[in-house]
């Protein structure tokens, strides 16, 4: 299983014989979507639905409002609340390398499932299936979706293709991360052709704010501290700061990137909890450190330069663990 080659030709037909030999498909992605697991599972859902299947998204729910324009409108999108599975159904993770960040209340469905399969681009040590298309350096997650759909013949509609390019903007900084490859825009140009309003969806990603999300960042700002002289900064939101805004996990998508983008800052972190007694970290790293290494250290994963983790402590006390661990790896400049 540890040899199974899961970046190729042939874990692309392992997961399409998974998928067409399932009586319905339940796409999961991973809990507090962004815009590339919400647009890898409704692209999938959709396709799957084109061709003929029987296949839901389950468990998106809360969506930030900078990817909810692509909620509108999609039968295939199923609320995880008081969804019930049925006999033989295939669960196909999407953009979710762990167990750990699965939707809780979905949990006991992907345990559960009398088969698997898995789509995803997240460093991980092992999934538990054969069913595995995993390119832990690709852009996205919807650029491997798309190599699936590729390989299948199905086809593209403009929602689907719409879809595809918001997890491909949102996951590469519109084409500035290093996961930007070759491949990446000659799917980003076919994605294009199937009609997508690009300017459209720019705007809706990365321009268009709320207040309650301005209120909230300016909690987070005001809660922004550095260490080891400047190349450490964290950063941090309780459940009264969301709870004094009216705000969800979904408003404060991405505010790693604030602590992330000051100038000097190497290791960024943000730490935000919703409900007492759980915390979440989300990591950003420059150079040297390995942000998916340092958050399996809390039961998390992710990307080389990006990672996550889901804790079941209070905040203060992630925190202060954090701390604890990061700083002897940046020592402050004499």
């Amino acid at each position: 299983m540890d040899m199974l080659d899961t970046t190729g030709p042939e874990a692309v037909g392992r997961v399409l014989a998974a998928l067409n030999a399932a009586r319905r498909v339940v796409v999961i992605a991973h809990e507090h979507p962004d815009g590339d697991a919400l647009g890898s599972a409704l692209a999938l859902a959709g396709f799957l639905r084109g061709a003929g299947h029987d296949a839901v998204a389950v468990g998106l729910e809360p969506l930030p409002d900078s990817i909810a324009f692509l909620a509108a409108d999609a039968p295939e999108l199923v609320p995880a609340r008081g969804f019930a599975p049925e006999k033989g159904d295939l669960v196909c993770l999407v953009d979710c390398n762990a167990a750990a960040r699965v939707p809780f209340p979905l949990r006991p469905l992907v345990s559960s499932a009398p088969a698997l399969a898995c789509i995803d681009h997240h460093i991980a040590e092992h999934y538990p299936t054969e069913a595995v298309y995993a390119v832990s350096d690709a852009s996205s997650t919807a650029e491997l979706v798309w190599n699936v759909a590729q390989a299948a013949g199905w086809t593209a509609t403009r929602r689907i293709a719409e879809a595809l390019w918001t997890g491909i903007v949102t996951d590469t900084g519109r084409f500035s991360y290093p996961s930007t490859h070759p491949s990446t825009l000659r799917c980003a140009a076919d994605l294009l052709g199937h009609g997508v309003r690009a300017s459209s969806i720019a705007d809706e990603c990365f321009h268009l704010v709320s207040a309650r999300r301005l209120r909230l960042e300016e909690r987070l700002i005001r809660s922004l501290e550095f260490h080891a002289g400047g190349r450490v900064a964290i950063a941090s939101l309780g459940p009264a700061d969301y709870a004094a805004e009216g705000a969800t996990v979904a408003d404060s998508e991405n505010f790693v990137n604030v602590p992330r983008f000051v100038r000097g800052v190497e290791a960024a972190v943000f730490l935000y909890s919703f409900r007492p007694g759980r915390t979440n970290l989300s990591v950003r790293t420059v150079s040297g450190l390995s942000a998916a290494a340092f958050c399996a250290g809390f039961g998390g994963g992710g990307h080389e330069r990006a990672a996550g983790a889901a804790v079941s402590r209070p905040l203060a006390d992630v925190r202060e663990e954090v701390l604890a661990k990061l700083l002897p790896l940046y020592p402050s400049p004499r």
